[in-house]
């Protein structure tokens, strides 16, 4: 099988997954007139002609989405998708910086301009990135081979995991690489939330109260197992079943407002959830010590004032990003939801029957134009 039957193969295998998997996303095939301007506009404005295998790619969609990754597409004029692509939150990214393949370039050359870093090379074209920007997609035309960079900036809060720099004979082979993760743990990860639960994830995560490299790929099926043993063992609950559920389809979730607590997983691609030990380094919520410290003396002032509000059914999941006190928490008996002030939980109208109603109205209620 040649190289372009198996590109088209691989996008058809990952194109399966996408109604079960929906930070999977794939625009329509570019014209081969805006396939053709591209390729142009590149030899003019960078000396470098589109890589065939690309071209390919852009035949089969105009850009796509795996999650934690995404690839640009390219103005394409003679597409009805494009005509309305201002108001389509494609790759996640806020509606406010949409960038196409040449814009995207324009911005790295300007960006690395008078630069020492190795990667300000009139040879590269850039191609795409993963969600937090941390690493690149490059086409390199002097070595005519594809290449994944890493790009270290301060910008880059939650690195994801790149090892060397890697060289590539082709697209196929790179996009291969950068898949192998999603087929060995997003695959197979069971999708247990309720299609509406998705759905407002989906939503928010569009969002421009959504920060660029928040996306973080599901845990990994023996992450959420181990999260659950050491509930049970060192704390004496279980690992909720709704938050299972959230788990196997974001290890964690964040915005300008709120987070949703992580668990360590060895096997992700994000560096920072890899290691419980580095949650200040990389400023990441763990869930298991936000649990812990609610019930340790330390958290009370006394054994006294402990027993009297310390409730051990009780499961904290989340927190408002600014408000430190306003923490999210279940509660294993009654099944019910809650909003916490300084760990003590307040009822009446904060309270919620359901994860999705908590989430809905409380946890993202403030952002009502979006919902």
């Amino acid at each position: 099988m040649n190289k372009e039957s198996k590109l088209k193969n691989l996008l058809e295998t990952l194109r399966s997954y996408q109604a079960e998997h929906p930070y999977i996303e794939f625009n329509p095939p570019a014209s081969p007139q805006a396939i053709e301007e591209a390729d142009r506009k590149c030899q003019e404005k960078f000396g470098i002609a589109l890589p065939r295998d690309y071209k390919e790619l852009l035949g089969y969609a105009n850009g796509f989405s795996f999650g934690y990754g995404y690839f640009y597409f390219v103005a394409d004029h003679c597409t009805s998708w494009w005509q309305n692509q201002s108001s389509n939150a494609i790759f996640f990214l806020r509606s406010d910086i949409y960038r196409d393949l040449l814009e995207e370039n324009e911005g790295n050359r300007e960006f690395y301009k008078g630069s020492k870093s190795k990667w300000n090379n009139p040879n590269f074209l850039f191609l795409g990135q993963t969600q937090d920007g941390s690493r690149e997609y490059v086409y390199d035309v002097r070595l005519k081979c594809y290449r994944r960079v890493y790009m270290e900036t301060q910008y880059c809060r939650i690195p994801f995991d790149t090892g060397e720099e890697r060289l590539y004979e082709d697209f196929y082979s790179m996009l291969e690489g950068e898949l192998a993760y999603f087929f060995e743990v997003l695959e197979p990860a069971p999708r247990l939330l309720e299609p509406k639960v998705i759905h407002l994830l989906q939503t928010v995560r569009k969002s421009r109260f959504t920060e660029e490299g928040s996306f973080l790929p599901p845990a990994s099926p023996r992450a959420i197992e181990e999260a659950d043993r050491r509930f049970r063992e060192e704390l004496g609950i279980p690992l909720p079943d709704f938050y299972k559920a959230f788990l196997a389809f974001s290890n964690g979730f964040e915005t300008a407002i709120a987070t949703l607590f992580s668990i360590p997983d060895e096997d992700s691609p994000v560096v920072a959830l890899r290691k419980e030990q580095e949650a200040e380094k990389y400023n990441i919520d763990y869930l298991f010590p936000y649990n812990y410290d609610y019930r340790s003396l330390e958290s009370w002032e006394s054994e006294e004032e402990r027993k009297e509000w310390m409730h051990p059914s009780y499961f904290f999941f989340g927190r408002h990003r600014d408000l430190f006190s306003d923490t999210y928490m279940y509660d294993l008996q009654t099944g019910l939801f809650h909003w916490c002030e300084a760990l003590i939980p307040v009822g009446g109208e904060f309270v919620y029957p359901d994860f999705y109603s908590f989430l809905k109205h409380k946890v993202f209620g403030v952002m009502e134009e979006v919902l």
